[in-house]
């Protein structure tokens, strides 16, 4: 037979990128010959794996690879190829075409910390997809502590209920606001009411 060693993997049609996966590669001998040194490549945009094994006739070896897929690979469609090598002489050959899916995964953390008379809050967004997003913070105030409130930066929007910050997230980027609630000034102004 022209392929002397036939090759199947599991790899998805659709990938998301930024899980751990692993790819399964099988490879049989289709002649009743033992081939004792098959050098394989596994290739790819995206990655490359190298190996050697021997292949026996209607036994199938299997071997798992680890692919590593960052969350900031671009979406669109990729090219797998893998070639068995006998020396120079190609015995086996597989082409699949892959997609990298779109993965607009967004993280949020928020920190507090809270004192006597403070409270500092930082929210932060982290963009640990591949593709540029519009995001936004929006805090909930109300009229008393939006007299007490500083942020950093400036909020884009500042509405009697709420701040609004907009931005633009690329993947692998942050946006952090701190906000910072002082009730000093407050307590002091009462204190020296209630002290006359």
């Amino acid at each position: 037979p022209e392929n002397l060693v036939g090759i199947s993997t599991d790899l998805p049609d659709r990938i998301i990128p930024g899980k751990d996966m692993r790819l399964s590669l099988v490879l049989t001998g289709n002649a009743n010959v033992v081939i004792d040194n098959a050098d394989i490549v596994v290739l790819s945009e995206l990655f490359e794996e190298r190996f050697s094994t021997p292949v026996f006739f209607k036994r199938p070896i299997k071997r798992e690879i680890s692919l590593d897929l960052g969350s900031d690979i671009k979406p669109g469609f990729y090219t797998l190829d893998i070639k068995a090598y006998q020396g120079t002489k190609l015995i086996g050959d597989f082409t699949k075409e892959f997609e990298i899916i779109k993965n607009p995964d967004i993280e949020e953390v928020v920190e507090s910390k809270r004192g006597f008379l403070k409270e500092e809050i930082t929210v932060r967004k982290i963009n640990t997809g591949n593709l540029v997003v519009e995001e936004s913070i929006i805090y909930p105030v109300n009229s008393f502590n939006n007299l007490f409130i500083n942020t950093v930066p400036e909020p884009d929007i500042k509405e009697s209920n709420r701040l609004i910050w907009n931005f633009e997230l690329r993947p692998n980027q942050s946006y952090e606001v701190g906000i910072t609630f002082d009730y000093t000034g407050f307590f002091i102004f009462v204190v020296a009411v209630l002290a006359l």
